[in-house]
């Protein structure tokens, strides 16, 4: 048994106008097969013509307008019956044909307030003359597609009532033509033929979008064509007659062709901006790059010169800088291979900030246990010398332990350490401040002790300007 065409229905809730696309879906069903549905597929119009003109047959050649249809199935609706029976539903999408220009200087001889003559599926109209009148009537008809299933089987084209002509007539017949920018044919056409190409560019948009020049980037006729494409993608998802009508507008529709130079030419100009970009995030790289590298030249230098008495001095002297070294004017820098330099001398300065923290830790420790027993003996010996006066509440308090707590220690950071030795400096210092002042006021004789003199059983505690006992007395404590 031949697939059968159920049904046949305009998709179009309001009336059809010639500025928009419509839809005729077909509901198709066969005993055991999917169908396909093809052959002609088509609207014509044949428009009446007023009557009085006696024109040139050369101006009477435009009566006739024709506009393709193209034939899209939904396949979330397909369904199968148990018994293997199947039903379909496809739909023929196009616009309504526009009146073809007059021919040069030609008066318009149409009638365009009166409905012309339809013909659906079909290229011919035909034309009888009614018995008493001399006027030829033309007429058309709405025709079934041409439906045939995977066995071979088909349905001719014939008449159909299922579609009245008049659901498919507008009401202002004079307007202008209308086409989608990219057809559902060629949609699907490129999708396949152009694949490489499309990958291509799509490659090359995402690194537009790595660099950070998306925005900014060509954007040409291939953009519009994969956004065209993703609008009928959507079309498939939902057949929803709102996106066709979102669809762009075009008065020359895009081949097959036309969309593969416009991916071979945007492709082109695409690879030389994105080129163009690389070579100058390429400079701006090698100069932060360059800057970096002669920071880092500064500071190992340094590091050489300060750190030459500790341990560590052998690693800073085997620091080689030549290697990260680059030439901003080069012509052959590329960011992969500034990256590969970037990373080198990232891992250099980490290896470097490692060994320089242990110097300062080193140097920093070494200072302290250098000059610490001399501070300590400075300590005690003022102490002793100006024991009983006011300064006995302000000197200061030093830890050796305390100080020295960094020293071999791997966990302790340098500014810990550098707080120490802050400590250290800053004790030093207050000390030798005290020290001058007490030395001071005791030449001046204004500095006061409280001394406590024996003499056998006798005690005298005694203010005095100076730290001695009369004669005979011993000074206790």
């Amino acid at each position: 048994m031949a697939p059968v065409l159920a049904s046949m229905k305009l998709v179009n809730k309001e009336r059809v106008i010639g500025t928009a696309p419509f839809a005729i879906e077909l509901v198709v069903t066969d005993d055991k097969n999917w169908s396909k549905v093809d052959g002609t597929l088509n609207i014509g119009f044949s428009y009446q013509q007023k009557t009085g003109l006696d024109l040139p047959p050369n101006c009477l050649t435009v009566t006739k307008a024709f506009n393709t249809l193209e034939v899209v199935e939904n396949l979330k609706a397909r369904k199968q019956e148990s018994s293997g029976a199947t039903r379909q539903v496809f739909w023929l999408i196009g616009f309504l044909p526009a009146p073809k220009a007059s021919v040069g200087s030609c008066a318009e001889y149409r009638n365009f307030s009166i409905p012309p003559a339809i013909v659906l599926n079909s290229s011919n109209f035909m034309t009888k003359t009614v018995k008493g009148s001399t006027t030829a009537q033309v007429t058309g008809g709405i025709y079934s597609p041409r439906i045939t299933d995977e066995s071979g089987r088909s349905t001719t084209q014939k008449i159909t009532t299922m579609l009245n002509e008049s659901v498919l007539i507008p009401q202002k017949l004079d307007f202008e033509p209308s086409q989608f920018c990219l057809p559902y044919s060629t949609s699907n056409t490129y999708k396949k033929s152009g694949a490489a190409a499309i990958n291509s560019y799509n490659a090359e948009a995402e690194l537009s979008l790595q660099l950070g020049v998306e925005e900014s980037r060509p954007h040409g006729t291939a953009d519009l064509i994969k956004a065209q494409m993703l609008q009928w993608e959507n079309f498939e998802a939902t057949f929803d007659l709102n996106t066709l009508n979102y669809m762009p507008l075009c008065p020359t529709a895009i081949t097959p062709s036309t969309a593969s130079k416009a991916f071979s030419d945007d492709l082109k100009a695409l690879k030389e901006f994105n080129s163009s970009v690389k070579k100058d995030n390429a400079l701006k790289f090698c100069t932060s790059l360059s800057t970096q590298i002669a920071s880092f030249i500064t500071e190992a230098d340094i590091a050489k010169t300060e750190f030459a008495k500790t341990t560590l001095i052998s690693s800073f002297r085997l620091i080689s800088t030549s290697s990260f070294k680059v030439d901003c004017a080069s012509t052959s820098n590329t960011l992969e291979k500034l990256s590969e330099k970037q990373t080198a001398l990232d891992t250099a300065k980490k290896l470097f900030s490692e060994n320089l923290v242990k110097a300062q830790l080193e140097l920093s420790c070494g200072k302290i246990q250098e000059g610490l027993p001399k501070l300590v003996q400075t300590l005690s010996q003022a102490k002793l010398k100006f024991k009983g006066s006011l300064y006995d509440n302000l000197w200061p308090s030093i830890s050796s332990e305390d100080l020295l707590s960094f020293c071999g220690e791997t966990t302790f950071s340098y500014e810990s350490a550098k707080e120490k030795y802050n400590e250290f400096v800053i004790s030093s210092t207050t000390l030798k401040s005290l020290i001058q002042e007490a030395e001071s006021a005791l030449r001046k004789r204004t500095l006061k002790f409280k001394i406590t003199c024996i003499k056998g059983k006798t005690v005298k505690k005694l203010t005095v300007t100076s730290p001695v006992c009369p004669t005979g007395y011993r000074r206790s404590g």
